[in-house]
Parts: structure tokens; sequence; C-alpha cells
């Protein structure tokens, strides 16, 4: 079994198992927390967005025929289990004397799923820049760097008659104005923080719309990591997607190619460098 095939016949599993444990754990006798039902609903929605993944590509997946089949049904019956729990979500007393404490097998496959689960806060978070990248005007980089070499002298000779680094020049994101050796501390303590990456990206697109300079692609690749980790393929997908349309670095280098790399091998077609 390949490893497209592996990826997708684990994406149904997954949602199967999903739907099965949440259904049971709304029951009426096994009445969840509210911050259990928002994480369940995070849990199903990642599954959603990945059977929409596969029933969209069922050739990248080389799937069979009963296997979109079942990516159409568990599509239909994850949606309808959303809008019940979100149902409960805005219904359920917040009494805790009320709640079920009978809840020990649920909340062992709750701890189980949640290894790399996102919170909300970062969902929302890497939601937001998918929808603000894939509604970005598209740009001509290589003839905005051009046309902003003004620009970019005055910011040299900023640095070097008031003494200022690259950054600080630049309107940088403030990780990149320090020493060397803090730089590498903070680099490696953000390392896995999802918002962190996302604020640095933020940061850089005003210089992307300004010069056409993009974002370094080191926070994009860890975005990526990050969401890999968090079993988020679907939103990986799109976050890739929506990243390599609008960023072309004018400079290709090994992460720029890596991140191409990965967009392929989750089916997506990036454009070609031109250089």
């Amino acid at each position: 079994m390949n490893e497209r095939v592996e990826l997708s016949q684990r994406m149904l599993a997954e949602a199967e198992i999903r739907l099965r444990n949440f259904t049971a754990a709304i029951s009426d006798k096994k009445i969840p927390r509210i911050t259990d039902l928002r994480r369940f609903a995070r849990l199903l929605e990642t599954s959603q967005r990945n059977m929409k993944w596969v029933i969209e590509a069922p050739q990248f997946f080389n799937l069979r025929h009963e296997d979109v089949e079942f990516a159409h049904r568990m599509n239909k019956e994850l949606s309808n289990l959303l809008k019940t729990i979100y149902g409960m979500i805005y219904d359920l007393p917040l009494q805790r004397s009320k709640r079920t404490k009978n809840l020990d097998d649920t909340q062992k496959f709750i701890n189980e799923e949640g290894n790399g689960l996102l919170s909300q806060a970062e969902v929302d978070r890497i939601d937001d820049l998918i929808d603000l990248l894939d509604k970005a005007p598209k740009i001509d980089a290589a003839a905005l760097w051009e046309s902003s070499r003004e620009q970019r002298s005055q910011e040299i000779s900023r640095m070097l008659s008031e003494g200022l680094t690259y950054g600080e020049a630049t309107n940088a994101p403030p990780i990149l104005n320090q020493s060397e050796e803090n730089f590498r501390t903070e680099l490696k303590a953000i390392n896995n923080d999802l918002v962190e990456q996302i604020k640095i990206i933020e940061h850089c697109l005003d210089r992307w719309f300004s010069v056409g300079e993009a974002p370094p692609p080191y926070y994009a690749w860890r975005v990526a990591v990050i969401l890999r980790k968090a079993k988020e393929h679907g939103r990986e997908r799109e976050f890739l997607r929506v990243y390599l349309k609008n960023f072309q670095s004018l400079f290709e280098g090994r992460r720029d190619r890596m991140l191409r790399e990965r967009a392929q091998s989750l089916g997506l077609e990036p454009p070609k460098h031109s250089n």
C-alpha cells in the first residue's frame, strides 16, 4: 500500500471512529462538558475537511468507488453530528452540578485523540490567515522589487547612518531585530507555536505588498509541520495552496523547494518558479 492510499484509509477510518465515539458520548446518559463538546467539534471539523479532500481528489489517492461513496456518507453524517453538537454547546446548561461523571471511556478517548490537537485559538488564527491569503490581490513581485529600488536604497542608508540592523530599517518582525544568539534562542522556543509562526508571516505581509519581498519560508514550513503533526491534513493543504499561490521568493532556496515538494505530495500543483 503506497503512502497516499495509506493516508486516505487512515483518514476514512479516523472519521468513522470519531463519528462512532462522539455519537456515543453525547447520548442522554453521557452528557459531556462544554469544553469536551468543543473539542469534539474541532476533531469532527478536521475529519470533515479530510473527507472533502478525499471526495475532491479520488484519483490522487487511487481510491475505489466504494471508498469514495463511504467518504460521501461520512461527510454527510459528520455534518449532521456537528449540527447536533453545536446545538448542545449553545443549549446545554452550564451548571457543573448537573454534569454527569460517567465519562471515563469517553475521556480516555479524548485524551488519546488530543495529542497535538490545535486549540480553538489556533484553529481561528490559521483559518483567518488562509482566508486572508486566499483573498489577497495578486502582485508582480519582480516588478515591485525593481520599482522599489529607491525605497530599499533609503533603508540601506538608514542602516549605515543610524547604525540600524536590516530588520530595524525595514520594520521586520521583532524576532529578527536582535542578536544572533537571542534570535536562535527565541526561534527554538517558538518552534512548535503555531500562533507565533503565523504572527511572523502576517507581519511580513506589508513588506510583500510594498517591495515584493516574500516572508522567510522557514515560518511557513513550521506552520505546515505543526498542522501535519496535529493531523490537520486539510488545513495544511489549504495553507500551502494559498501560501504558494501568493509567495514565490525571488531567490528560491532549500526551504522554498521543501514547501513546493510538500504541496505536491498533497496533490497540489504550485506555480512553477520563474527563475
